[in-house]
């Protein structure tokens, strides 16, 4: 892919709680969806993990493609020879 694939992520102690809830119910027969209904593209998910190890630029490789990210305009604009 190109890193623009929607993701639809949740903490994994929230699935555990829910998990223990749908285990501790009565409802049999029933599809449980869990997810929290605000998909992001890998891109996204990637940039947020980066600002918090605090990682501005790295690259995301996707298939055999490397994607560079550059959270700097600054920096991306030198990549990209915009300045």
């Amino acid at each position: 892919g190109d890193g623009n694939n929607f993701l639809d992520t949740m903490h994994i102690r929230d699935f555990i709680s829910g998990i223990i809830k749908v285990i501790e119910s009565n409802v049999k027969n029933k599809i449980i969806d869990f997810c929290k209904s605000n998909p992001v593209t890998l891109k996204e998910l990637s940039i947020t993990i980066g600002k918090v190890f605090n990682r501005n630029n790295f690259n995301l490789i996707c298939g055999n493609e490397v994607i560079l990210i550059y959270q700097n305009n600054l920096e991306s604009g030198k990549f990209c020879r915009w300045h």
